[in-house]
């Protein structure tokens, strides 16, 4: 059985259809009620999330809606109320307007609803990381059409985010440990220039990549770290650097280095995900992370 599924597996990508196998599979998991969370979650980190599912299972996975798929209307009534509740309150507040982002009026939802709103406007920035914040806003407002599914997606990714924080503030050294394994010329010659304790990465850790890719690609990167794997962030970033060796290696000054980094190209992105993905199976994360 396993044979047979390899080798239709390999006809469907010769002939254009990567990934029919999987969809099948996933909407067969959908079809289920209540929804089997664990496995929505293990298929989030294994295969790309078809776009027309892709919301229902990110709001399953987050705790946006139940498992439980004949009261997810109402509770979806439920949200919008609270979505509906917050803006009016912040536009009584004077502290939005018509002319307010909507990145920056989910971003004071979240702190309004965390109870971190500052009184005063000029406060808000002084919030540690609210320009990642408004990052990872901008990015959910960009991949949905509703403005109560962009604020939800966001205010539970800051959530999130928040519960692996002692997770993400380790991946600078991570990102070291691989890199040294991976590429040890380039770990070198970074080292050389004095740029490894200035690389952008823990910016790009913290904002979920929101601020380096196109949305279609932070999209792809959200559905492993939705389904559980926080780890695959360091991946990508390994990535990135073993993709554009040749231009970082023959790059022989700091600022530099720094500013190809601070704007990656978007030419890359498809061979910075599948490099990504083997690395996070040949370092056995596929294993520990699905348990």
């Amino acid at each position: 059985m396993t044979e047979d599924r390899n080798f239709r597996s390999h006809y469907y990508e010769k002939v254009g259809f990567r990934g029919v196998e999987e969809k099948k599979s996933l909407q067969i998991l959908l079809k289920d009620d209540p929804l089997d969370d664990q496995k929505l979650a293990v298929f989030c980190q294994r295969f790309p999330v078809p776009v027309m599912y892709r919301q229902l299972v990110w709001k399953v996975l987050l705790g946006i809606l139940p498992v439980h798929q004949s009261v997810h209307q109402f509770v979806w009534n439920q949200r919008t109320q609270q979505c509906n509740d917050l803006q009016r309150s912040l536009k009584v507040m004077n502290i939005i307007n018509d002319e307010t982002s909507e990145a920056e009026v989910i971003f004071k939802m979240f702190l309004l609803q965390e109870g971190l709103l500052p009184l005063e406007d000029e406060n808000l920035h002084d919030i540690e990381d609210s320009i990642i914040s408004l990052d990872v806003a901008t990015a959910t407002c960009d991949m949905t059409e509703d403005f109560d599914d962009a604020y939800w997606l966001a205010f539970r990714i800051y959530q999130l985010r928040e519960k692996h924080a002692d997770l993400l503030e380790t991946m600078p050294s991570s990102f070291i440990s691989y890199l040294t394994k991976e590429d040890p010329v380039l770990y070198e010659h970074l080292e050389a220039l004095k740029c490894v304790k200035r690389l952008p990465y823990q910016k790009w850790f913290q904002s979920l990549f929101s601020s380096v890719f196109p949305v279609s690609t932070v999209e792809r990167i959200w559905d492993r770290f939705i389904g559980g794997s926080c780890k695959f962030l360091v991946f990508v970033a390994i990535a990135i650097f073993l993709t554009y060796k040749m231009q970082l290696i023959n790059t022989k000054k700091q600022q530099d280095l720094l500013k190809f980094l601070e704007k990656l190209p978007c030419d890359h992105c498809d061979v910075i995900l599948m490099k990504a993905s083997e690395l996070w199976e040949k370092y056995g994360c596929t294993k520990a992370e699905l348990l």
